[in-house]
């Protein structure tokens, strides 16, 4: 979904792993995760993307946010902190 700035912008779900664990985006544009942490397990304390030079905490209970802009279409993978758990984002060619 995209707000009316322009953003692009999901919702994922941390509970037993991620939920949705594929989030498609168009490359180009502005980006906006919102992570819903639900489970409280160490291992989801922090949340990995390499790819975009990203590393966040989660909190519990919490929502946090990432953002960053998709240069290039492929696909980039978020991983928990002991890259037990994945997920992909999508990036496809802008339109």
């Amino acid at each position: 979904m995209k707000t009316p700035e322009g953003t692009q912008e999901a919702t994922v779900t941390v509970e037993k792993g991620y939920k949705p664990e594929r989030v498609i985006v168009e490359a180009g544009q502005p980006v906006r995760l919102d992570f819903q942490r639900h489970n409280l397990s160490k291992c989801f304390d922090k949340l990995l993307i390499p790819d975009f030079d990203l590393a966040v905490d989660l909190a519990p209970n919490q929502t946090t946010s990432v953002e960053f802009t998709p240069k290039y279409p492929g696909e980039y993978q978020f991983t928990c902190g002991m890259k037990m758990y994945r997920g992909v984002v999508e990036v496809k060619p802008a339109t």
